[in-house]
């Protein structure tokens, strides 16, 4: 509680009067001034006792439109107050708007409650840069009926946040050979079952069985007990290793490689936070690994690698490759050795036991490789990894999806191919011959046992350039024909 300045005014009135009263030895006068001591010492007490109640009078909403939107893109607070009672009090409640937001109209963020219905506040914004932004609990500002007093207090309510996700790309194509894909990312299945919510299949009934689980349509259909089985939930641990050094770089503003790459982990995130899984990040510079952070569970974990996909940028690669940071995962593997008898048979098993750690050694100080030899591979249990990368390495990343197979679980990999972000697709066979070579290099990856490999494109890039090989394959075909 302050007083205000008409507080002190009354005060100073009370104390000219009283000290007039006493100079003058005028009865009235001190009377006035003990009058008016008493008048603001009630009103003190008075809004005290109605402060202490005011709380449970008090009823206000802070929402947003939207808990999650792209960078510039319009969200709408809205602050909501009523008050149970009429109330001698001046109440006013504000909005927090934090100043990092950019509000798109003059509207008023403060609302003044009444008992005849709840007012409202609406406050239009965007946010032009990509991370979390907070909104604090509203402010209460409360008054006494003579503007003698006030107390401000935040309303007992958790902060609110927006997540700001930097804006996607135009239509991204995920697919293989052209061919898009439609499954949901980061969705599975846990191959249990049990009680759960997902009916799965149905089985004759087994001594022991939860009667209350038995399916009576499919028992009078097959005239034997039969149980309805439904598929038990279970969390997935996701890896996610994400590239983003110098190649990543290449495309329009806002539509680089990586900027394709960033919008397609976020989804994984958000599936992976969805369905309550696991997830760790695992970004990969020129110089090695940028973030470490192991797969773990909850909000924290998840918004905590967001926020580190947002902020991600490409690496200059200024550094030279023997001043990285990355250790040599291989350092200290010494490949078997065979003794030279001087047979032939021994001529010929010495390069089979030689041959394996040297050209593995050959991407040992290659950033992408390291970070999974000597982050990734540390990792207990089946691993379920997400590699998102560009096609510029293809030797490096074969060998780092080869090393991530030999765990349990899964890899998925998503390339950008190079072809669909340089300037220009004017010249169409070569751009055809170097998604074809390209296509190879997937196919190829896509035939390892356990792993999936996709291309992520600008759809109308690759779209266009499957149409302008089809029109010039046409003509050529009509004027084969014509000269034939």
């Amino acid at each position: 509680m302050r007083p205000t300045p008409r507080f002190w005014a009354a005060i100073g009135v009370a104390g000219v009067l009283a000290l007039f009263g006493l100079a003058l030895a005028t009865p009235g006068l001190i009377a006035a001034a003990a009058i008016l001591t008493g008048a603001l010492i009630g009103c003190q007490a008075r809004f005290a006792a109605d402060l202490g109640t005011l709380p449970e009078a008090l009823t206000i909403n802070q929402s947003l439109s939207r808990r999650r939107a792209p960078t510039d893109e319009p969200v709408v607070l809205t602050l909501s107050a009523e008050l149970a009672a009429p109330t001698a009090l001046m109440v006013t409640i504000d909005a927090h708007v934090p100043l990092a937001v950019d509000e798109t109209d003059d509207s008023d963020s403060s609302v003044t409650p009444t008992a005849d219905g709840p007012s409202h506040a609406r406050v239009r914004f965007s946010v032009p840069t990509a991370g979390t932004t907070t909104f604090d609990p509203p402010l209460v500002t409360v008054g006494s009926a003579y503007g003698l007093f006030v107390e401000t207090f935040e309303h007992d309510d958790s902060a609110l946040q927006l997540d700001v996700e930097p804006r996607a790309p135009r239509r991204m194509h995920i697919g293989q050979g052209g061919e898009r894909i439609s499954a949901g990312f980061g969705e599975h299945s846990s191959d249990q079952r049990g009680p759960g919510l997902e009916p799965a299949e149905i089985r004759q009934y087994q001594h022991g069985d939860d009667i209350g689980r038995i399916d009576w349509k499919a028992t009078a259909r097959l005239n034997h007990p039969y149980i309805r089985d439904f598929e038990v939930p279970s969390a997935r641990q996701t890896t996610l290793i994400l590239d983003h050094r110098t190649t990543t770089a290449v495309g329009a503003a806002g539509e680089t490689k990586l900027d394709y790459l960033k919008e397609l982990g976020l989804a994984y995130v958000n599936s992976a936070d969805a369905l309550g899984d696991p997830v760790g990040l695992y970004t990969v510079g020129d110089d090695g690994a940028t973030n470490v952070f192991p797969p773990k569970a909850g909000e924290s974990q998840h918004q905590l690698v967001r926020s580190r996909i947002r902020s991600l940028e490409p690496t200059d690669g200024s550094s030279d490759e023997t001043e990285r940071s990355v250790r040599n995962p291989l350092a200290g593997r010494e490949a078997p050795i065979i003794a030279d008898d001087g047979t032939q048979f021994t001529a010929t098993l010495r390069p089979y036991y030689r041959s394996p750690n040297e050209y593995t050694a050959r991407f040992s100080s290659r950033s992408l490789f390291a970070t999974v030899r000597q982050y990734v591979d540390r990792l207990q249990g089946s691993l379920y990894a997400v590699v998102f990368t560009d096609d510029t390495e293809r030797a490096e990343l074969y060998e780092t999806v080869k090393a991530l197979r030999r765990r349990e679980g899964a890899v998925l990999v998503f390339i950008t191919p190079t072809v669909f972000f340089e300037s220009t697709l004017a010249d169409v066979e070569a751009a055809y011959a170097d998604y074809e070579e390209f296509e190879s290099f997937r196919k190829r990856l896509n035939r390892l046992t356990g792993v999936s490999a996709f291309e992520v494109a600008p759809q109308d890039r690759l779209e266009g350039l499957l149409r302008a090989r089809d029109t010039r394959q046409r003509t050529s075909t009509s004027e084969g024909t014509y000269n034939g």
